[in-house]
């Protein structure tokens, strides 16, 4: 199997467990990987497509004593030996700054738990 193809299958099944959750109703991809027609990919960058943004985002609040803890999460899915690539890096250290929480994962279980001690439904 490819390593997309994992990456797929472990962003899919995250996607497939946390869908009922009353807390994920907006849980979404942001397809900003993958090989694409050049044509394609010219068009997509024009309407903002940005290497390194990470694969999910949960626009849930948490909040800590009255206060914003984290604004939302997002969520990059690796698998194999793949790690984050510069622009990757880049983005989670941006990310984290103004506030959000940053994941990276590598499997369908990772992801899920990192979600649910995210929404505090795991200690």
């Amino acid at each position: 199997m490819k390593r997309n193809d994992e990456e797929h299958r472990i962003q899919s099944g995250i996607i497939r467990c946390l869908r009922p959750l009353p807390e994920c109703e907006w849980l979404h991809a942001i397809p900003n990987g993958g090989k694409r027609a050049m044509k394609t990919a010219v068009k997509l960058k024009k309407e903002g497509v940005k290497a390194g943004i990470h694969d999910l985002f949960l626009p849930w609040v948490v909040w800590l004593d009255g206060r914003i803890l984290y604004p939302g999460m997002y969520m990059e899915v690796k698998a194999g030996k793949n790690r984050l690539t510069p622009e990757q890096k880049e983005f989670k250290i941006y990310a984290e700054k103004q506030g959000y929480k940053c994941v990276t994962v590598w499997s369908v279980q990772e992801g899920v738990d990192a979600v649910l001690l995210y929404l505090g439904r795991m200690k």
